[in-house]
């Protein structure tokens, strides 16, 4: 059982590993992940974003994603339903990007 999905937007920082031969300034994306509450969600994404070498300014947003008022955006269905359907915990929507 999946329990509650909820989105939570980071702005990234340039110094990320990750983005270390690409020479961004920094960049947002939003994660998908199942959770039990905020906190938790936070945790979540702050562990995933860690592991794949990004580094965090802040977490500008979370909120329950409901599907029933979804009117589309940054993130989709499609990344809602990756997450239900794969193992890994924590989905990326786009990733935008500044300073290139």
């Amino acid at each position: 059982m999946i329990g509650v999905v909820f989105i939570v937007g980071a702005e990234l920082s340039g110094n990320s590993k990750a983005w270390e031969s690409e020479g961004y300034a920094g960049g947002f994306v939003n994660c998908v992940t199942n959770a039990r509450d905020i906190p938790n969600a936070l945790d979540k994404c702050k562990k995933a974003l860690n592991e794949d070498g990004y580094e965090i300014v802040i977490f500008d947003s979370a909120y329950v994603f409901d599907e029933a008022a979804f009117e589309g955006g940054d993130v989709t269905l499609e990344v809602v339903t990756r997450l239900k359907s794969e193992s890994h915990e924590v989905q990326y929507g786009h990733f935008h990007v500044y300073g290139h």
